[in-house]
């Protein structure tokens, strides 16, 4: 004979069991991983930076929406279903096991976005399953205790569920996840042999889930028993007749056809906050894996502290002030929300590598877990008021999956296409029905009204919600021209100008315009001497970048510094403190995003700024660059291709002869080798090229790379030099390339020259 107290039990571990899939898959690990790749992916086919986030949040959202069109659509048939069938148990196991299948194939997503689509058709499909088996596992909430002890028992489930999530989070970041440099919250690589390079620690997530998922449904099966009845298979028609009567009560019932309505609102807004809040930590907040997985464990602690409290609260008060307080402070996440991005905070321009985005949204994310939370159980209590308790499968499923189809839905104003932070948009519309009727609920949840809500407050309250409608609605816009007409017309030579100016300009940092054609605004300065690099050829004064440059060369050269027989790097060009032309040598290197860094393997880092001018970077070329000589080294094969995977990256320009010994010598996953790219003068040095940043609208960023590893075009490039083509006499000579003009640069360019 099972307890009572076990049987509650084993229903709260339900919610441990089911919880990881949310927390790791939808949110804060596999979620942004997806994003990740395929915002890579889309780039790589020709996208724009932005454009290929766009893309990659659009096609998650779009893949949600359709999740939740079905679950919206079978989940009535099936509750009624499996009310008619006698028992709910094996429907939950049938259930468990597509979970369980679907989990186990998220490893199957590679970096390089193979299966992309196959995987994201197996998330979604394994969130259907666990979502139908979460709810007919509701349904058998009436029948654990009395109705005065449903609220606290919801709460106390959710809360342990929320502890589960968060403890299977710290599990995974402390030995899977890995961040940009291969590395786990410990500091080490991923545990059991998973390859970082491969993401394997990051996609073994999926696996977890499963494994997670399948001890804590043991004690579940074991120790939630249902009463002893036959199974049956019921026919269509009973099903159909069910149904239909549900809906005559629903429509004779207006508190119950209140709650369904408001439900499907405010939680179809919660459902987006939870399911776009890593994709936007990633795609605006450019956080790291393991920063949104930190992130997650301050969420999930809030929601199962606040959750635990809105269960007691829910005992005491009932569970609508508590559905209430919650979509009221939804509005206020939200309201903060569309106002924050990496630059600036509703329009304030913040300074360069402010934390303060990062605060705001650890405390939006506490506020959204322990607000949702206590949403999501004193929902679930709501709905067992409401319900027979002998068909609480066929009308408890369908008053908590109400809500499912909207999840993801575009919005009316909204393009997808174009802006990456849009996903919390209108994701703030928990707010859209937070206090549903309150007099169709009054008689069911606390006896008759105490005072009727004063008319005169309706028409402001509705004000404040169109008010938020259209904060929510706006976003952050991004101009859609990179380029300005403001210097038209000016024919002073550029690297003239730009090559005078001793200092960067005191403006927001950005780049503008192209990597050859273009300037920088707000450049930081490379120190002369950093603990694994040292600056070379001071007196150019190109030791200018964008923050994002200067921090890649911190974290280039720290991996330098563990090769053997280097102590880190030399730093050739950046670029000048404003950008644009230089006067002698370089055409690119315009934008702050370009690096030169020397072949040498330096032995001391304390080379005295004369020093500095006189040493000579080594020449690394044999055969006129078609091939390496006997200084290349596999250390500099591995600093390359530990460039070339990072994702801040766009390419790495290099000679021919190298890039065909890097493809001789690589092997196992090849795709790095698509950033090396062969060209000309690159034998004493390399040439690294980043990416625009993330939300940057004056950058303009380069044709993307075509596919494949490249090899071929490089051996292409070494036959030419070794068998060039003879010189055509009647070819026209080419024309000089003449010096770029000031009209010809991006109009904000004059800003820059004209800043203090």
């Amino acid at each position: 004979m099972i307890s009572a107290r076990k049987r509650i039990w084993g229903w709260m571990l339900f919610d441990v069991a089911q919880q990881p899939y949310a927390t790791l898959g939808l949110t804060f690990v596999f979620g942004p991983y997806f994003a990740e790749v395929a915002s890579d992916l889309f780039a790589a086919q020709g996208a724009s930076s932005q454009a290929a986030g766009a893309q990659a949040q659009s096609l998650w959202g779009t893949a949600q929406t359709l999740a939740g069109v079905v679950i919206a659509l079978s989940a009535p048939f099936l509750g009624a279903y499996a009310d008619a069938s006698g028992r709910k148990t094996p429907w939950i196991a049938g259930f468990s096991v597509i979970y369980v299948l679907c989990a186990c194939g998220l490893w199957f997503l590679h970096p390089d976005g193979t299966n992309l689509l196959p995987v994201l058709v197996l998330f979604w499909l394994g969130f259907i399953a666990g979502e139908s088996a979460l709810n007919i596992n509701n349904a058998q909430l009436p029948s654990l205790a009395p109705p005065d002890r449903i609220g606290r028992i919801s709460g106390s489930g959710a809360a342990m569920g929320y502890w589960g999530g968060v403890l299977a989070l710290f599990l995974v970041l402390l030995f899977l996840a890995e961040n940009a440099t291969g590395r786990t919250l410990l500091g080490q690589a991923p545990v059991m042999g998973l390859d970082p390079a491969q993401r394997e620690g990051t996609r073994s997530v999926g696996p977890f889930i499963a494994v997670w998922f399948v001890l804590f449904i043991i004690p579940f099966l074991l120790w939630t028993r249902e009463t002893a009845a036959p199974l049956r298979r019921p026919s269509m028609r009973e099903v159909w007749s069910d149904l239909r009567g549900t809906l005559r009560d629903v429509l004779r019932r207006r508190s119950l056809g209140s709650f369904l309505l408001s439900s499907m609102l405010y939680r179809d807004g919660l459902g987006a906050l939870y399911s776009f809040g890593g994709i936007y930590a990633t795609l605006v907040l450019d956080w790291t894996i393991i920063r949104i997985g930190v992130f997650g464990i301050v969420s999930a602690i809030a929601a199962a502290v606040v959750t635990w409290i809105g269960g007691l609260a829910d005992q005491r008060l009932g569970p609508k002030p508590v559905i209430v307080a919650s979509c009221w402070a939804l509005i206020g996440v939200c309201s903060v929300i569309v106002g924050v991005s990496r630059e600036a905070i509703f329009g304030v321009p913040l300074a360069q590598g402010s934390t303060l985005p990062d605060i705001l949204f650890f405390l939006c994310g506490a506020a959204i877990g322990g607000a949702g939370g206590a949403m999501y159980s004193a929902s679930r209590t709501l709905m067992v008021r409401h319900a027979n308790p002998t068909r609480a499968g066929g009308r408890g499923v369908r008053a908590f999956c109400a809500d499912r189809a909207g999840h993801g839905l575009p919005r009316p104003g909204v393009d997808r296409s174009v802006h990456r932070d849009h996903g919390f948009d209108t994701a703030g519309l928990p707010a859209r029905n937070p206090a549903f009727p309150r007099r169709a609920l009054a008689a069911t949840l606390h006896g008759p009204p105490r005072r009727p809500f004063p008319m005169t407050h309706r028409p402001f309250k509705a004000f404040a919600l169109i008010l938020l409608l259209a904060a929510c609605g706006g976003g952050n816009t991004v101009a859609q021209d990179a380029v300005s007409p403001q210097g038209a017309g000016d024919s002073r030579v550029a690297k003239h100008v730009f090559g005078s100016m001793p200092q960067p300009s005191s403006q927001t940092s950005q780049p503008i315009g192209g990597y050859s054609q273009g300037c920088q605004a707000g450049a930081a300065q490379l120190p002369e001497t950093g603990p694994t690099w040292q600056a070379m050829r001071l007196s150019r004064n190109r030791n200018w970048a964008q923050p994002a440059t200067i921090d890649f060369i911190a974290d280039l050269s720290a991996y330098a510094a563990t090769l053997p027989g280097w102590r880190g790097l030399y730093v050739g060009d950046m670029s000048q403190p404003r950008g644009g032309p230089m006067t002698s040598g370089h055409r690119s290197h315009q934008t702050g995003l370009d690096v030169d860094v020397w072949m040498n393997a330096p032995q001391r880092l304390d080379l005295s700024p004369q020093e500095r001018e006189e040493i000579s970077a080594i020449d690394m070329q044999r055969a006129e660059g078609a091939y390496v000589n006997d200084r290349w080294t596999p250390a500099h094969e591995a600093l390359l291709r530990h460039a070339a995977q990072d994702p801040r990256v766009a390419r790495i320009f290099v000679f021919a002869g190298a890039k065909v010994a890097m493809c001789d010598h690589a092997t196992g996953d090849r795709s790095w080798l698509r950033k090396i790219r062969p060209w000309y003068g690159h034998n004493e040095h390399f040439h690294v090229r980043l990416d625009c940043p993330a939300g940057s609208a004056t950058c303009a960023p380069q044709d993307p790379i075509p596919m494949g590893d490249g090899c071929d075009e490089a051996r292409s490039w070494v036959a030419g030099i070794l068998n060039p083509a003879p010189a055509d006499p009647n070819a026209p000579p080419a024309e000089p390339r003449g010096d770029l003009t000031l009209a010809e640069l991006p109009g904000q360019c004059m800003g820059v020259l004209a800043s203090d």
